[in-house]
């Protein structure tokens, strides 16, 4: 699969799964609010596009899974627990391609859009791309040991064309999961 072909694999297997966010019109602000789509709390599903060495990671997760909380930080201690959430992501300590010596290339962790004190209901979405020396078989999967309100993870892989889902629940314990389906 050349580099075009896997861009746009990663476009359609995030077009096909985005949440449609509500908006309204605040007519005292002149400005419209996006308030994050229905979710689970403590589930989370990613979208995972693997093409030879290259692999990437999109999706949304709820922000009470990663921060404990939802809504604009009230503080600098849970300002700090936010950035603390983020860059874990952005480190492969959510989840991560496993034994293909990869290089993360500009990780991509945020919250659309910033902050607004009357919306109370944020997802945090990511995007992360690595470029590896090995095709990657398996994922390194740290997420349950390093965010307390995750419980469950939901994988859809495309992989070389083929598409599958993981997955996982906090109870299993396991921290490496093979892509391929058996």
């Amino acid at each position: 699969m050349n580099s075009l072909t896997f861009y746009f694999a990663i476009l359609i297997l995030a077009c096909s799964h985005l949440s449609v966010a509500a908006e309204k019109t605040d007519s005292k602000k002149k400005k419209t609010l996006r308030k994050a789509a229905a979710h689970v709390h403590g589930s989370s599903e990613l979208n995972i596009v693997a093409s030879g060495n290259k692999f990437s990671i999109t999706g949304s997760l709820p922000m009470d899974d990663i921060a404990g909380f939802e809504r604009a930080p009230h503080n600098e201690t849970e300002s700090a627990a936010l950035k603390s959430a983020f860059d874990l992501i952005k480190d492969g300590k959510l989840v991560a391609p496993e034994n293909a010596d990869c290089k993360i290339a500009d990780p991509k962790v945020f919250v659309d859009p910033t902050f607004d004190k009357t919306i109370t209901h944020y997802e945090v979405d990511i995007d992360l791309s690595w470029s590896c020396q090995s095709p990657v078989k398996n994922l390194k999967v740290e997420g349950f040991n390093n965010f307390k309100n995750i419980n469950a993870l939901k994988f859809l892989v495309l992989d070389q064309g083929k598409q599958t889902s993981l997955s996982l629940k906090r109870s299993e314990q396991k921290t490496t999961v093979s892509l391929s389906k058996k």
